[in-house]
């Protein structure tokens, strides 16, 4: 399963990706939200959200090249595995495009299962993601 969304950000690209790394932060829906861990090259989060009225906890990692792109890996919870390189290319001066390209593959039966409701699940936490980090940056 692969899942590509992309938003313009009227912001320069050096301000959506400071943003950007202090995901999950500025994800305002989120019910519970952490950084565990932080550097200019790395990071480690613990999220908590609500999909379909059950609370789902799960955690992630990041590998970044600044001002470039966040590599994040899902390392637990109910799509461990799920990759999401956000991407951020400058449009103008005062713009940014920030792309986000999800791939989850599940295997055996838990893998069938998360086929069905897995895009559902990836395509909500996407567009609130961006559309979070948009209201961010362009405050």
């Amino acid at each position: 399963m692969k899942i590509k969304r992309a938003i313009l950000i009227n912001a320069p690209l050096k301000k959506a990706y400071s943003i950007a790394e202090n995901y999950p932060l500025f994800v305002k829906s989120f019910q519970k939200k952490e950084i565990l861990f932080c550097s200019e090259k790395a990071s480690k989060v613990r999220i908590t959200n609500v999909f379909f009225f059950i609370p789902l906890t799960w955690e992630g990692e990041s590998r970044k090249i600044k001002n470039e792109r966040m590599e994040w890996r899902q390392t637990s919870g109910l799509l461990e595995g799920l990759k999401a390189d956000w991407i951020f290319c400058q449009k103008n001066n005062d713009q940014t495009e920030v792309i986000i390209e999800g791939e989850y593959s599940g295997q055996g039966l838990r893998g069938i299962a998360l086929s069905i409701i897995g895009p559902m699940l990836i395509l909500k936490a996407l567009s609130r993601i961006l559309n979070s980090l948009k209201v961010a940056a362009e405050c």
